[in-house]
């Protein structure tokens, strides 16, 4: 059976891939020095990138390195996702999650997340790039901000709404609550989400 808080993962996955393709393309994402770290493992994409509905759909999977990869948490790491097409490399803002670790500052595999970029065309190859030793941390700029908090409001008594959500905010703006569970005006309420409208500055 699947886990309550791995459908409110989906959901909120799900959630960001749709607002990332209002600003998200592989020109966004300032070039690093990849090509210089010492180890390259290609991934294998498990979609179709030559057809338009790619563009922007996430991809979550597993990738466990050949070498010892440097990483001592979600933050200071040395993973990085690379689309490489015509030649050219270019870093694709990238998290990882879930690390197996070897010792205190190096891993044998993680979850990986990136999108594929609109510039996809079914000709280019993605790749991870990581070394044994430590590097620079991504300078990824944050667009999407996520909060675990809870709403309450009673406009008469015993007409409550009283629930836990994660609100999901781009720049100052409020764009969806994925509520986890509470109650609505005197209704269980789980596993909905909400969208606000443009501009709206709380839930």
């Amino acid at each position: 059976m699947i886990s309550k808080k791995y459908t409110i993962t989906i959901i909120i996955i799900i959630l960001f891939s749709t607002m990332f393709t209002n600003f998200v393309t592989a020109s966004d994402i300032k070039s690093a020095d990849i090509s210089d770290f010492a180890f390259k493992q290609e991934i294998q994409v498990p979609i179709d990138t030559s057809i338009e509905q790619a563009k922007f759909q996430p991809i979550d999977i597993k990738v466990e390195f050949s070498k010892a990869c440097y990483a001592k948490d979600e933050k200071d790491n040395s993973v990085r996702v690379g689309m490489e097409k015509s030649g050219d490399v270019t870093e694709l803002e990238s998290q990882i999650y879930d690390l197996e670790k070897i010792d205190d500052t190096h891993i044998s595999s993680c979850g990986l997340v990136f999108l594929i970029p609109i510039e996809s065309d079914g000709t280019e190859k993605y790749y991870v790039f990581y070394d044994s030793d430590q590097t620079d941390n991504p300078n990824y700029e944050k667009h999407v901000f996520l909060e675990d908090s809870h709403y309450f409001y009673e406009p008469i008594s015993g007409q409550k709404i009283d629930f836990d959500y994660f609100g999901i905010k781009q720049e100052d703006n409020v764009i969806y609550a994925v509520v986890q569970k509470g109650e609505l005006l005197g209704n269980p309420i789980a596993l909905s989400v909400i969208k606000f409208k443009p501009g709206s500055k709380v839930v």
